[in-house]
This record gives C-alpha cells, sequence and structure tokens, in this order.
C-alpha cells in the first residue's frame, strides 16, 4: 500500500513539474512521433532523439501569439508560417547522423529562444 502511495506521489509530482513552463523538456523519438510546442518564449521539446533512416512524424503546434514556423535546414525541413493556434504535420526518415539545429525564423534569421537540437543515431 505504501509503495502505491509512494508511486502515485511521484507521478503526480513529475507531471506537474514537467507541465510547469519554467521545465524545458527533452524527447526520446523512438516512438517516430514528436510533438513539437512553439510559444513565443521556446521550442519544447528542446532536444528529439530519432533513428537514421526510420521514419519520423513531428506534430508542431503554435500556442504563441505571434507567427512562428520550424525549420530543420540539414534535411530541407521548412513548415509554412503557423498563426497562433495552427498547427502541421511533417514527416521524414532522417538519412544522415550527427546533431542537427532546428528553430523558428523570422525573415530566415533564426529567433534566438526558438530553437533545439535533432540528434539522429545510427541504425
Amino acid at each position: 500500500m505504501l509503495r502505491t502511495i509512494t508511486s502515485i506521489l511521484c507521478l503526480t509530482f513529475l507531471s506537474t513539474a514537467f507541465n510547469h513552463p519554467a521545465v524545458k523538456m527533452s524527447a526520446v523519438a523512438n516512438s517516430a512521433f514528436v510533438q513539437v510546442v512553439i510559444t513565443d518564449k521556446q521550442i519544447r521539446p528542446s532536444f528529439i532523439r530519432a533513428v537514421e533512416s526510420e521514419p519520423l512524424k513531428l506534430h508542431i503546434e503554435n500556442r504563441g501569439k505571434s507567427i512562428h514556423n520550424l525549420v530543420i535546414p540539414a534535411f530541407y525541413i521548412f513548415t509554412q508560417n503557423l498563426r497562433p493556434g495552427e498547427s502541421v504535420d511533417v514527416s521524414f526518415s532522417p538519412e544522415k547522423t550527427g546533431l542537427f539545429d532546428y528553430y523558428s525564423d523570422k525573415n530566415s534569421i533564426p529567433e534566438p529562444a526558438l530553437k533545439g537540437k535533432l540528434q539522429v543515431v545510427e541504425k
């Protein structure tokens, strides 16, 4: 009984902590699906891990008050500009390994706080 209560309390704490806006989250994209949330202050997750040659689907949602997009130049991914509340799905299979930038940009200039890293590992 005590173990169950402890587990519930831990899960409740973790759920609350990771939903707090000050916490930056990472995601491991081994599930091949990652929800990307863009606000006016950050992109979450700020780190995505994918596997070479395996399909990766990103659901990108703009929860900010300004227009944002998502750019992954190494894989020629450039979403349309998303107005507040809009979303788009992007699917691709990364064909090279390494650590790559992704970000939102305005007029082809990356927005300083709106960036992350995509790590593609060997299959």
